[in-house]
């Protein structure tokens, strides 16, 4: 039981260092999109979208954890019939599936993020609304 709970601890460390990156991601396409969205659209600002992707961060984390101590305990249960090849096996796709989830999210908010960059850039400053003088008409 020990060798399971020192495996656990490892696995969620790695998932706790992966979500930290996806909220350094999603912390980066939040600012460019702002920025982006308020001051050059001039679209108003909707609270409502930071709140869904919080939530969204939080259950990918919570399922991301789940899926981690299930794998973990399917390898501990069958570790008795397959000790060596399990333990190589179960490193590997506990691993595999914490960067694949985690790191989906990861390179579609850095992506956005970036595209959200590239738009900033393109963007001219906006010219204030002068009016048109009734004598020019």
């Amino acid at each position: 039981m020990h060798v399971f709970i020192v495996m656990l601890v490892k696995d969620l460390q790695l998932v706790i260092l992966c979500f930290a990156v996806l909220i350094l991601s999603m912390g980066a396409n939040i600012v460019l999109s702002l920025y982006y969205h308020i001051e050059i659209n001039k679209e108003a600002f909707d609270k409502r979208k930071i709140f869904y992707s919080g939530k969204k961060a939080l259950i990918l984390m919570l399922g991301t954890i789940l899926m981690v101590i299930a794998i973990d305990s399917a390898g501990t249960l069958l570790a008795p019939y397959l000790p060596e090849v399990l333990k190589e096996m179960q490193d590997t796709v506990t691993v595999a599936m914490i960067i694949s989830t985690i790191g989906i999210a990861v390179c579609r908010y850095i992506k956005d993020a970036y595209n959200s960059f590239l738009e900033i850039l393109k963007a001219t400053m906006p010219m204030k609304d002068k009016g048109v003088n009734e004598n020019e008409k």
